[in-house]
């Protein structure tokens, strides 16, 4: 992969905004897994050159394009049942959060308000809250609401910090989410009965795309290394019973965005390695990475 993507890459989720991609390269980006592990979601560049959300199996059968959007659409959650997701969407300029039923094959939209941008990040099987954050004039804050959009609730209010890209802990007691301010980021938990947060990750450069094991106990989360002046993003592991940290992904091809596997045998991301961003599968115990078959040609 050429420096000139890389910094493209990086520059562009720096600014939160959407991935980096050649009109000449179709991409894939941010895959997501059923519950039951049968089925991936993820968005993809493959057809209209824009993005939208495309299904596949786990073995790489049943490929289906899910939306078609003149805006861009992607960055799905499933439900804790598997039968629907909610995912972000863009409708004249205008991004919110909006719901696909498997059953009915139908969209509707889950929570839009004029002025905000909408993201819905996790989705809790304890309660059935959703969690998002919600960004007016440039600033980010995080909030909860029921499965139907109503209730909603705010969780932070910090004026110098951006909190985005929250996850509920498998338990549904905790949530964890990254942190953007001046001179850094870092990764948060907040304990939800208490409302107490804790600062877990911390770096001068940029931390995003993380998620839970199923387990419990560990965080896979994306960062960019600090002697790197590139801004090349890597997987890291983060064990919470120790409080330790080791990196996963030790190369120049922008890995990130990792999702595990539901038996917590596997990562899921996305990377640059063929010059363009494919989904990757890391398999844990022998450190093996190969290429997802998406059907990307």
């Amino acid at each position: 992969m050429t420096r000139r993507l890389v910094s493209q890459a990086a520059a562009t989720i720096v600014a939160f905004g959407l991935p980096a991609f050649s009109a000449e390269l179709p991409s894939d980006h941010r895959p997501v897994i059923s519950p039951d592990g049968e089925t991936i979601v993820f968005m993809s560049t493959r057809e209209d050159g824009d993005w939208e959300l495309f299904s596949i199996g786990i073995d790489g059968s049943d490929l289906k394009r899910v939306t078609r959007n003149p805006g861009w659409d992607g960055y799905a959650v499933w439900a804790p049942d598997g039968r629907s997701f909610i995912f972000d969407r863009e409708v004249d300029g205008a991004r919110g959060a909006y719901k696909y039923d498997r059953e009915s094959d139908a969209i509707s939209p889950f929570l839009v308000m004029d002025g905000a941008r909408v993201a819905v990040s996790g989705w809790s099987t304890r309660n059935n809250q959703v969690v998002m954050f919600i960004e007016r004039d440039g600033k980010r804050d995080l909030y909860v609401a029921d499965s139907d959009g109503s209730d909603l609730e705010q969780l932070t209010d910090t004026p110098d910090a951006n909190e985005h890209e929250a996850h509920y802990s498998p338990d549904g007691e905790r949530i964890a989410f990254a942190v953007s301010y001046e001179g850094g980021s870092a990764i948060d938990v907040m304990n939800l009965a208490t409302k107490k947060v804790s600062r877990l990750v911390s770096s001068s450069q940029n931390v995003y795309g993380l998620d839970w094991s199923p387990d419990g106990n560990r965080i896979a989360f994306t960062d960019t290394p600090n002697d790197d002046p590139d801004g090349n993003a890597e997987l890291y592991l983060l064990d919470l019973l120790t409080g330790q940290t080791h990196r996963l992904t030790n190369d120049e091809n922008y890995d990130h965005m990792p999702v595990w596997l539901p038996d917590g045998s596997a990562i899921l991301f996305t990377s640059y390695a063929s010059g363009r961003e494919e989904i990757y599968l890391l398999d844990l115990e022998s450190s093996r990475v190969r290429t997802f078959p998406s059907g990307l040609e």
